[in-house]
């Protein structure tokens, strides 16, 4: 989703914005994992209104997209909003998206997976037993029943699937259909562990393999169908019966479950895995990135999970304790103080989508009026979204036959 092959005649939408600063590499830093963003230097409408610097052979029709108040603006001059207007919408746009995305209660959402064949996984957990009523699930299991430890799954007898898995804790909506079994959490299991990425069993995934996150491997299952389950491989004590266990059962641990109606089909939907500052990868689980994220002209500021933006928040503010920060302005809660300042010394900060594609953000994305342009979502069972602010002279492709996106450096 991170990649894209070109069209001929895709219709090109490249993000032009009047930069708050010039940034500039500046001799004596580390070049790699820091970047100067000069204040004090603006750009003028000129050299912001300029075609494409790099314009890509298969595009030949583009488009360029302006901030209404910016110098590159053909409507008619009017006063532009202050920051806390401007804040105050974006928020408000954040909120509507979000709320597309929340979805119903709608059975819809569940993956058309076979009812047929049902029995009962459980798993060994320290906490209690599920209510073991009906619920879709895929993983291969005979029938149990009795008392047994660990939380009970209702789930699909599929001899045909090369992979069984389970939906784990957690598993947000709507990137995972709702169930009425309890979740199986791992880390509540005495008995579960990961396999890493260069480990034999990983490696004898083969076409299940889907790459490795923290050391830890992934695995995906695509049906034809169209429906799909990703998440992290890992094993733990499957009972089939008071008398049948099975030691180290390896299945998928399912936090994404890719079914009909996930997300509305006019959302650009990517899968963001990880993001680095000043070139170290934040440790925070696969899992938070779970519920996904989609692309959003319209909005503003990049909406996070929680977790990965408290992450990145105490990551930046490590790195910028040589400034004075100042009380928040609207959600964005990392503010510095800019008088006097002539240049702001940054870590770089890469967003890393699926197949490793890396986007690193260009300064101008990453500070707005002395604020780390950032926030996290309302909702963490919602997909995030991703800015306009943090794709700021990036060029964005969109392929839709092949249901790609790509990113592209340095083209405007």
């Amino acid at each position: 989703m991170a990649s894209a092959l070109l069209l001929p005649l895709l219709l090109l939408f490249v993000v032009l914005y009047p930069s708050i600063a010039l940034a500039e590499q500046h001799t004596g830093l580390d070049d790699v994992n820091y970047i100067v963003l000069q204040t004090s230097s603006w750009l003028n409408s000129k050299a912001v209104c300029s075609r494409m610097r790099s314009p890509h052979p298969n595009v030949t029709d583009w488009a360029p997209l302006s901030r209404p108040y910016g110098p590159c603006s053909s409507s008619p001059a009017t006063p532009a909003p202050s920051v806390a207007d401007m804040l105050r919408s974006d928020q408000l746009r954040a909120d509507y998206i979000q709320g597309r995305l929340s979805g119903d209660d709608d059975d819809d959402d569940t993956p058309p997976i076979r009812k047929d064949s049902m029995g009962t996984l459980s798993l060994e957990e320290h906490t209690g037993n599920g209510d073991n009523t009906s619920s879709p699930a895929a993983a291969a299991t005979g029938g149990a029943s009795g008392e047994l430890p660990g939380v009970a799954q209702t789930v699909v007898f599929d001899t045909a699937s090369d992979v069984a898995w389970l939906q784990c804790s957690p598993c947000p909506i709507p990137a995972c259909y709702r169930q009425k079994d309890v979740l199986y959490d791992p880390t509540k299991s005495s008995a579960s562990g990961v396999f890493s990425c260069n480990s034999p069993t990983c490696r004898q995934l083969g076409p299940y393999a889907n790459g490795c996150i923290n050391n830890q491997c992934q695995y995906r299952v695509q049906y034809r169908d169209g429906t799909s389950s990703s998440g992290t491989y890992i094993s733990d004590l499957l009972t089939l019966s008071p008398t049948i266990s099975v030691q180290n059962f390896k299945f998928g641990c399912s936090h994404a479950v890719r079914g009909r109606n996930n997300i509305p089909k006019t959302f650009y939907a990517v899968r963001l895995e990880a993001i680095e500052v000043a070139g170290q990868r934040l440790a925070v689980a696969p899992t938070v990135f779970a519920a996904g994220a989609v692309l959003d002209s319209r909005t503003m500021f990049t909406r996070l999970p929680s977790a990965a933006y408290a992450a990145l928040r105490q990551a930046f503010r490590d790195r910028m304790r040589m400034y004075r920060m100042v009380a928040p302005k609207g959600m964005l809660d990392t503010c510095y103080d800019t008088a006097g300042v002539n240049a702001f010394v940054l870590p770089r900060i890469t967003l890393v989508f699926d197949r490793n594609a890396a986007v690193e953000i260009d300064p101008s994305g990453i500070l707005f009026d002395g604020c780390l342009a950032f926030a996290a979502v309302v909702n963490d069972q919602i997909p995030g979204v991703i800015g306009n602010v943090q794709l700021q002279k990036i060029e964005v492709l969109y392929n839709i036959p092949a249901g790609l996106v790509g990113f592209r450096h340095a083209a405007c």
